[in-house]
């Protein structure tokens, strides 16, 4: 019972969201339903995002909740983005399964360092994209090729060239969680910098906007699905830029 005792409201906030990456991982498994396995994820963005507000609007701090935030985004935003991709591309003939694995351990390994780096790092800011951030980027992908055949502007070419580019991110993503060439300061980590959280809360409100989209009929709603996916992406690399652009400035004071 000693757990029980020490979970706070914003622990089981957390949880709520472990339970939506868990979700997502049984629809990956069970294969006929991989677009609500995506949304799923998103809906996990939405409670790592309000456990962090409650945390701090109830004054709520303790060891057990860091532990469950690491954990449950090692769930949700490392192993049920991979398998998704996985069970998505293995049979587009793209990549053999064997090779689709080790990317997905990649992407898996890749976010198992960020969160644990992340963990014991006591510098003010932080190096590297987070893993929220790098399932997004999956995550739109994977909408933008699902949804595309929506939108009567998209052509077959996209599809086939999907195929390719979401498995090769796969290897491109870890490195970007792990990677010092991004960097951002201390007021996007404890949250100051109000313009970039504003824009990074308007992504993960797109994604939710996309992900309650899925539940309903593909005609009508897939292009716009897909016309959001593509504004998630397009201000994601927006995003990444910014921590390119603080990892220079940073370097040029240096000299």
């Amino acid at each position: 019972m000693g757990v029980l005792k020490e979970l706070k409201i914003k622990d089981l906030v957390t949880l709520f969201g472990t339970s939506c990456g868990i979700f997502s991982l049984v629809l990956s498994i069970d294969g006929r339903y991989l677009y609500i396995a995506g949304s799923f994820i998103y809906f996990a963005m939405i409670f790592d995002l309000l456990d962090g507000l409650v945390a701090k609007k109830m004054n709520q701090t303790n060891e057990l909740g860091k532990q469950l935030d690491s954990l449950s985004d090692v769930i949700c935003f490392g192993a049920a983005p991979a398998l998704l991709a996985y069970q998505a591309y293995t049979g587009s003939g793209a990549f053999p399964p064997f090779v689709l694995a080790i990317f997905c351990t990649l992407y898996v390994t890749g976010a198992i360092l960020r969160l644990a780096w992340f963990n014991i790092n006591t510098e003010k800011g932080y190096e590297g994209v987070t893993t929220p951030v790098t399932a997004s980027i999956l995550l739109s992908l994977f909408f933008i090729d699902t949804f595309y055949v929506y939108f009567s502007d998209a052509g077959p070419l996209l599809g086939r060239i999907m195929k390719y580019i979401i498995p090769i991110c796969m290897i491109i993503l870890p490195y970007l969680n792990v990677t010092h060439f991004i960097s951002y300061g201390e007021s996007i980590r404890t949250r100051k910098n109000k313009q970039l959280v504003v824009f990074l809360i308007l992504i993960m409100g797109f994604g939710l906007v996309a992900s309650i989209l899925v539940f309903f009929n593909h005609t009508i709603v897939g292009p716009y699905i897909y016309g959001l996916s593509v504004a998630i992406l397009v201000m994601l690399v927006f995003y990444i830029g910014i921590g390119v652009y603080n990892f220079l400035k940073k370097k040029r004071i240096k000299k």
